[in-house]
């Protein structure tokens, strides 16, 4: 249930600043982010230390494969799935980002539910192997990007305007 909470109310919070105050939106956009920054360095090394040499004894190598893949998938199925369904790419390009960022909270909220302390015990650590790979293929993908958009040549403009008169003065 605080999983929950601790979801849906940043969001619903983030919906309401974005509604009611949009000017507001970059603002807190860039200090969540750093806030988000500084906290999974702060996570990541604190839980580096406090595993050591018994991460590498539980996460085995298809817990890895699984961890690398799932978001893949879902940056890859959130293209395809929103471009068959014939959303312009830069709809597309947000529904893949969404599919492939948003499954890490819902992985650990679906570990801490189900599975009871004693049966899950090291296997908590998934969620940081899944938000790791997440994170560095989503930087990945949005260099790739860059990449592409820095050397694709530029689109030329086929629109033709005819600038049609309506009304011609006759000139005497």
């Amino acid at each position: 249930m605080v999983t929950l909470i601790l979801t849906l109310v940043p969001c619903a919070i983030g919906i309401a600043i974005n509604h009611y105050k949009p000017n507001y939106s970059a603002v807190v956009k860039r200090v969540g982010f750093s806030i988000l920054m500084i906290c999974s360095i702060i996570v990541l090394t604190l839980s580096a230390i406090a595993v050591k040499d018994a991460f590498w004894m539980i996460i085995k190598p298809d817990v890895l494969c699984a961890g690398a893949l799932l978001p893949l998938i879902g940056f890859i199925m959130g293209y395809v799935i929103s471009t068959i369904c014939g959303l312009s790419p830069q709809c597309s390009r947000t529904i893949s980002m969404e599919t492939g960022c948003q499954n890490v909270n819902l992985c650990g909220a679906i570990l801490k539910v189900v599975f009871p302390p004693n049966v899950i015990g090291p296997m908590f650590l998934f969620p940081l192997v899944y938000i790791t790979f997440q994170c560095s293929e989503a930087l990945l993908v949005i260099l790739c990007f860059r990449c592409y958009q820095k050397f694709k040549s530029p689109v030329k403009d086929t629109k033709i305007y005819n600038n049609v008169d309506m009304y011609q003065e006759v000139v005497q």
